[in-house]
Parts: C-alpha cells; sequence; structure tokens
C-alpha cells in the first residue's frame, strides 16, 4: 500500500513514522528505544491519531524492556541483561528515560538511580579516543539534564579535549547543551 501526505507543516511525515516503527522488525536496546522515542512528544502522538493511552503503554512496556535488559551495574544489554553492553547504548537508553521522566511517563525511580550511576561511570572514564570523549560529553549531557552537578567532570573534559584533538563536534555540543542548562550563556556560546 503506498501513500502521498502532504501539508505545510512538518506532521505530514508523522503517518509514515507511524507506520515505519510500528512495523520496525528488530529488536535490540537501542532500536525498542528508537521506536518508542517520539511517543514521549504530544504533537507525535496527535498527529498519528494516538492517546495518550497509547503513549503510556508505548513508553511502558519500553521502560519493562529496558529494565529487564539491566545489569546489576546499571548499564544496558544489547539483547538481554547478559548480552555484551555498549556505554553509547546505555545513555541513549538514560537519555530516553529521561525524557521520558521529565514528560510524566512512569520510570521507576531504583532503576532510574542504577542507570545514573551507569552514566556517571562513563562520565568519569578515561580514554585517550574520540569515542570515549564523545560518550563523557554526552553522559555529562544527561547528568546535568537531570540536575547533576557535573562541573567537575565538565572541567576533566574540558582538560582532555585540551590535549586531545577530536575530530567530532559532538562533544563541543554536549558541553554547550550542559553549559546552556547551566545559566553559563558565555561558555555555551
Amino acid at each position: 500500500e503506498r501513500s502521498v501526505a502532504t501539508s505545510n507543516v512538518p506532521t505530514s511525515f508523522i503517518d509514515g513514522l507511524s507506520f515505519f516503527l510500528e512495523k520496525y522488525p528488530y529488536g535490540c536496546s537501542e532500536q525498542i528505544t528508537s521506536k518508542a522515542y517520539p511517543y514521549l512528544y504530544e504533537d507525535f502522538v496527535k498527529a498519528g491519531n494516538k492517546t495518550r493511552s497509547d503513549a503510556e503503554k508505548m513508553v511502558s512496556d519500553t521502560v519493562g524492556i529496558i529494565q529487564s535488559r539491566m545489569k546489576s551495574d546499571g548499564n544496558i544489554g544489547y539483547w538481554t541483561s547478559k548480552s555484551p553492553q555498549d556505554s553509547a547504548i546505555t545513555l541513549y537508553c538514560a537519555d530516553f528515560l529521561t525524557d521520558a521522566q521529565k514528560k510524566d511517563f512512569y520510570v521507576p525511580s531504583s532503576m532510574f538511580t542504577k542507570v545514573l550511576s551507569a552514566v556517571k561511570s562513563i562520565a568519569n572514564s578515561y580514554e585517550d579516543d574520540s569515542y570515549s570523549i564523545y560518550l563523557r560529553s554526552y553522559a555529562i549531557y544527561i547528568l546535568t539534564k537531570n540536575e547533576e552537578v557535573t562541573t567537575h567532570y565538565i572541567e576533566d573534559l574540558e582538560k582532555d579535549l585540551s590535549i586531545f584533538d577530536s575530530s567530532s563536534e559532538y562533544e563541543k555540543l554536549y558541553l554547550a547543551a550542559s553549559y546552556k542548562m547551566m545559566m553559563q550563556e558565555e561558555k555555551a556560546n
């Protein structure tokens, strides 16, 4: 089946995106989180002819799956709690859980505390490569979003950024966003 939608506002893509997300065949932690992320946004829910109840079910199911894949240290496994984990997946899931909580979806506090502990470990880790610096900056951003004091993490990361020439600008974007949330406009700019 094919259909075409046109609109002068960007909501015309939502039907196609909704269909794509509902039929998405993959079930790793990153993909199930990506599938649920749009349901956090009221405009997506309304434009897709969904209800808050539909969104709550999708988010609740996803939170449950993430929780079942959580390791004892708060990191998230690819497929199960026994499967390998990647810090980027843990951070992405933590970002989703943060946004879900801020939008009044239920996230168990013990689960959230545990995943934030893993995020702190990532923010505090050190390896002198661009991927590690990216992960640390993303972790700092998530912690700042959760109103954690991140000044010492930022100072350490900025020292490493001055020593290690990173090939990506994402680190600087996450740091700028963190500074903005901390009301440090000059540093954010």
